[in-house]
């Protein structure tokens, strides 16, 4: 990254998507955000990439809106100009020449050392509005509750998990057409990891006898309370009790035989 520029990662692996939407640094005046309306997201890639590199500046992040409804896609670039002796401005008009975009603007900053994508929002997933909590954030709200209210509140997590699992469900039964079993069973695994919840590594079902076994690793709710000596899931465990609820078509019950949070290395629920 540029100079000055942090982007922080909680975990050593390359597969960790950072998603763009703020980034902290040094200098604010070095770090900014273009947006660019197009109707030529190839041939603006290509132009975006030769004409930043000649005025010597670096692209940290890049992103490109889905085009629907009539409305042009929009490319995101936060470009460090650290390096460089082009003004923010002079890279904003230059890109409003072009024939290949609509308009061009760069957006203002808002904090000193923190710049972030304050034009796009609501933010989405498959149509639905999405919002984003980082780790302090859900951490305040799953640990507060269970510490504020114990075993009251680890109940209503659970339920809470449960009304959350069966609503997943109808969501994904729109995008499942001929309602296959084992689309469900992948689509849950895609959900869960899409949505930054957990990776489940293996899931074995058993629709006959009404069974599941699954295996996930780096469940967000169990990774907030390590060293802890009983199984900590109580909101992802009803979670899963609601969708195969749907998906057995028959009331389940889900236990847990191993967790992360008692230094298991993945957390296993039958």
């Amino acid at each position: 990254m540029g100079k000055g520029l942090k982007v922080a990662s909680l975990h050593q692996n390359n597969f960790v998507l950072d998603l763009g939407r703020m980034f902290s640094t040094t200098n604010a005046k070095k770090l900014h955000v273009l947006v660019i309306k197009t109707d030529y997201g190839v041939e603006l890639l290509k132009k975006l990439s030769e004409s930043i590199s000649d005025f010597g500046a670096r692209i940290v992040h890049l992103q490109f809106t889905t085009a629907r409804h009539g409305q042009h896609a929009e490319c995101i670039a936060f470009i460090d100009l650290a390096n460089s002796k082009t003004s923010s401005r002079n890279i904003e008009k230059f890109f409003k020449k072009l024939r290949i975009a609509k308009s061009a603007q760069i957006l203002s900053h808002n904090v000193d050392k923190l710049v972030g994508n304050n034009h796009h929002f609501p933010l989405e997933i498959l149509g639905e509005r999405a919002v984003i909590f980082g780790k302090d954030v859900y951490a305040a709200i799953f640990k507060g509750i269970r510490d504020e209210f114990g075993t009251a509140g680890e109940t209503f997590l659970y339920y809470l998990g449960v009304e959350s699992g069966i609503e997943s469900y109808m969501f994904i039964s729109e995008f499942v057409r001929k309602r296959k079993s084992e689309d469900f069973i992948k689509a849950i695994k895609t959900f869960t990891k899409s949505l930054g919840w957990g990776d489940i590594k293996e899931i074995y079902v058993n629709k006959d006898v009404g069974n599941a076994v699954i295996d996930v690793y780096n469940n967000f709710e169990c990774s907030l309370s390590e060293g802890s000596k009983i199984p900590y899931s109580r909101f992802y465990k009803g979670m899963l009790t609601g969708y195969f609820t749907q998906y057995f078509h028959e009331e389940v019950k889900v236990e847990k035989l191993k967790c992360i949070a008692m230094g298991d290395t993945y957390c296993k629920f039958r």
